[in-house]
């Protein structure tokens, strides 16, 4: 019976030992679970880079003039008897790298004039302006197109839309340094100012800020 007893005691002896063990396994479980659910969960880096505005133009207008940088007597028709027709535009975030966009001129669907412009910056005003002559009454639109061939914006004006003016209009344009009409004068085949590189039937001159 002794024995019996004895026995029983190191069986009860193991199962405590068992029992405190899986407690203790237990409490430390639960102690590495808090401890891992306190660290601060890690978000991967964004590689999204922040948005650019795109270069786009702001004011479109045909114009008699631009005079100290803004257009003059404004329309959407002029007469016969003009000589030139002014297309101001205002180019806004073309970047801090020189740039350049063309002014397509077009009679009906028919090409009649490029003219290349600087651009530059988040505001830059630029202008050119088509020689023309009674014959060539009608529609007319002119394109703004980016360097990489973006049409930016597009506008039309009508030649031969109003009455006959008693004096043509006339204009100037110039670079910040260059004040004053473009150098070239009016070329039959094509023109070109210090800022305007022009070709088509007629004159193109162009100039900008």
């Amino acid at each position: 019976m002794y024995l019996n007893q004895k026995h029983c005691s190191k069986r009860i002896s193991s199962i405590t030992l068992c029992t405190l063990g899986a407690i203790l396994f237990a409490a430390l479980a639960l102690a590495g679970c808090q401890a891992t659910s306190d660290e601060p969960e890690m978000t991967p880096a964004s590689s999204e880079t922040p948005a650019t505005a795109s270069m786009s133009v702001g004011r479109m207008v045909f114009c008699r003039a631009v005079k100290e940088r803004e257009p003059q007597e404004a329309a959407e028709a002029f007469p016969v008897d003009i000589s030139r027709v002014y297309c101001f535009t205002e180019i806004l975030n073309a970047g801090t790298e020189e740039t350049y966009v063309v002014h397509k001129w077009y009679l009906g669907d028919k090409l009649m004039a490029e003219v290349k412009l600087k651009a530059q910056g988040e505001y830059w005003r630029t202008w050119s302006y088509k020689s023309v002559t009674p014959e060539w009454k009608g529609g007319w639109r002119v394109e703004v197109v980016s360097a990489a061939g973006e049409v930016l914006k597009s506008g039309s004006f009508t030649l031969g839309g109003t009455e006959p003016s008693e004096a043509p209009g006339t204009g100037s344009g110039g670079q910040d340094t260059q004040p004053g009409e473009s150098s070239g004068g009016d070329v039959p085949g094509g023109g070109g100012g210090a800022a305007g590189l022009g070709s088509g039937a007629g004159a193109v001159e162009g100039a900008g800020e």
